[in-house]
């Protein structure tokens, strides 16, 4: 349990604070000596804003003098301080550290200005159920334990399905580390929403069945009968006659397009010729035009092939004739380059007969190299000669091949002809073996008169439909009510035992509800007597959301108590609202009102004990009027 060591100020209502704190400790002091102003240290230090100003830094900062207010606790693991200043005219807030308490801890009004369901709220909230002895299983065994007047299937239906709902909301309250008071709501909301949408059913269902009787007032005593069977006779003659005119209707048109048809393919016929002579021609024109094409097809490219045979070998005996020229130049240059040397280039011998020798050697040689060159050139003439008379055909062969390309276009062009007159001597071939048939046909006239009959037949048994048709759906409207009625009877009657289940399980709740809450207020008042306990007359009770105690058989309310017991009382009952907050202080700020002075004394005295016990962590107090003599043994504090 925390507990305050020291508390500083500067600047909170003009005055600069630091006290050490102890587990009890009295504020003694003269009037306006700051006695106070400690006090509002400590609540300002704890809560960050004054209970009786408000919560606003603007309504706090009111208790400074100047423009900076600063207020510091320590705690033992622990340094809380917050700043008020003033900067152009806006109160800024800051803080460093905080503790959180609730605020009835320091004030007690803030339980008594709640409405009467708030404070049982708030009462209820409180209470460590589980270590009460409210556990989950005691929850569920109340639902378990719902005895409806009339136990059905759907009863134990629904009972199971709350025993589903308070299992599925015990494990999201555990993810999100709710408290079991706040799945219990959750539970009841749940249930609430449920029997609602119930009760809503009920009443669709049971205007439903008003609807459906209101109906069947309106339709009388007469019963619409079952007509299927004789809808599906006169459908099945309706659809007999439908066929029959219709096979007439065909007939009739069959004759009326034969004398169409006939005079149609006889002005076809008569504006048709006769192109058989002109496809004779075509066909003969077509044959010549393509002999012509393919001679044209095979001669160019034999005239190609052979001017470029022409065209290599007069190549190569143009080369052959320029390397045996080099091969002649090179044998006179070699056969100078022997003549000047004094030896000779083979035996190395310096006799006057081996130039001769070589002389002769060089002649043979010569005379077969130009013999050879002049027959090479012979050659070459006469192929350069083949080749010009080859160059000649290719392009007349070229020249061709354009006109062929003319000749090819009026090919496409005559096919193309030969194909429209072959078509056209079909489709007139196609028109006279039609009319032939068609000639030799002599189709029946149609029965007219048994078209009138039918139309007839068939106006009088659509009546008829039309009329069982509407008494069908009388029928079937009839039938579909019933079956909607007794469905709505089921369901009202399952929606009814729902409601009964979920009222009885809310029931249950409620009571174990208030159960809890009476256990929590039994608490809150052991704790808060505590305090009063062979101080005040009576000790303290709870009576409809009021605080106070019976005298003489009088309820005495906490409004109508003397300044001691209220400073006892609801210093009590902060400390039992405030069971969750992690530091429990106390204090009272006139202990001097209190007489005679022996009564402070057991107040204090008091205060050791609950320390002691771990009731509270901390006491602090005030007294203007006192003597030290008085706290002996106290932490005293004198505000100065």
């Amino acid at each position: 349990m925390k507990t305050i060591i020291e508390v500083r100020s500067t600047g909170l209502k003009g005055r600069t604070i630091q006290h050490k704190l102890q587990p009890v400790n009295v504020i003694l002091g003269e009037s306006f000596s700051g006695k106070t102003a400690i006090l509002d240290a400590v609540r300002i230090g704890l809560l960050s804003y004054h209970p009786k100003l408000g919560k606003r830094a603007i309504d706090t900062f009111k208790l400074c003098k100047g423009k900076k207010m600063i207020i510091g606790l320590d705690f033992i693991d622990q340094i809380v301080e917050q700043v008020w200043q003033l900067e152009h005219g806006t109160v800024k807030y800051g803080n460093c550290g905080a503790v959180t308490i609730p605020p009835v801890l320091l004030d007690c009004r803030e339980y008594f200005g709640m409405s009467g369901p708030q404070r049982m709220r708030y009462v209820f909230d409180q209470i460590d159920l589980k270590a009460a002895g409210f556990t989950d299983e005691r929850v569920t065994a109340a639902l378990r334990s719902i005895r409806p007047e009339e136990s059905t299937e759907e009863t134990e239906m629904v009972i199971n399905e709350c025993l589903e709902t308070a299992a599925a909301l015990v494990k999201e309250r555990d993810e999100q580390d709710a408290t079991m008071q706040q799945w219990i709501e959750a539970l009841m909301i749940d249930l609430k929403e449920k029997k609602k949408l119930a009760d809503g059913a009920v009443k669709q269902m049971t205007s439903l069945m008003q609807g459906s009787t209101q109906l069947r007032a309106q339709a009388g005593t007469e019963r619409a009968r079952n007509v299927e069977p004789e809808l599906k006779a006169t459908r099945d003659k309706i659809q007999a006659l439908q066929v029959e005119r219709g096979k007439i209707e065909v007939q009739v048109a069959n004759v009326r397009n034969f004398g169409v048809r006939i005079k149609s393919l006889k002005q076809s016929l008569e504006r048709s010729e006769d192109l058989a002579d002109d496809k004779k021609r075509l066909e003969a024109l077509l044959v010549k035009m393509n002999k012509q094409i393919a001679g044209w097809q095979s001669k160019a490219p034999e005239t190609a092939r052979q001017l470029a045979e022409a065209q290599a070998e007069y190549r190569g005996a143009h080369e052959n004739g320029q390397r045996l020229t080099v091969e002649l130049e090179e044998l006179e240059a070699e056969h100078k380059e022997r003549m000047k040397q004094s030896k000779c280039p083979y035996c190395k011998s310096a006799s006057a007969g081996w130039k001769k020798n070589i002389v002769k050697e060089f002649d043979t040689r010569r005379k077969e190299l130009h013999s050879e060159l002049a027959a090479t050139e012979l050659n070459a003439k006469n192929l350069f000669k083949q080749v010009a008379l080859y160059r000649t055909a290719d392009e007349a062969a070229h020249k061709e091949a354009a006109e062929m390309q003319s000749s090819m276009v009026l090919l496409r062009e005559t096919d193309a002809e030969l194909a429209r007159v072959a078509s056209s001597i079909q489709q007139r071939k196609s028109w006279m073996e039609e009319l032939k048939n068609l000639e030799a046909q002599n189709p029946a006239a149609p029965p007219f008169n048994r078209i009138e009959a039918i139309e007839k037949e068939l106006f009088s048994l659509e009546g008829q439909l039309s009329e069982l048709d509407r008494e069908q759906k009388r029928h079937v409207s009839a039938k579909a009510n019933e079956l909607q009625e007794l469905r709505a009877k089921k369901q009202a009657a399952e929606q009814k035992a729902r409601v009964t289940v979920l009222k009885l399980a809310l029931e249950e709740l409620s009571e174990l509800q208030q159960t809890m809450i009476d256990v929590a207020i039994k608490n809150l008042m052991a704790t808060a007597n505590l305090f009063t306990r062979c101080i005040l007359k009576q000790p303290l009770d709870y009576r409809d959301g009021d605080i106070g105690y019976v005298e003489a058989g009088q309820w005495v309310s906490h409004e109508c108590f003397s300044g001691t017991e209220e400073a006892l009382a609801y210093a009590g009952l902060s400390v039992a609202l405030a069971q969750s907050a992690p530091l429990k202080l106390v204090i009272i700020d006139e202990l001097g009102i209190i007489d005679p002075p022996s009564l402070r004394r057991r107040i204090v005295d008091r205060m050791h004990e609950l320390v002691s016990a771990g009731v509270i962590g901390q006491f602090i107090g005030a007294d203007g009027s006192a003597a030290a003599a008085v706290y002996e043994g106290v932490n005293l504090i004198w505000a100065t």
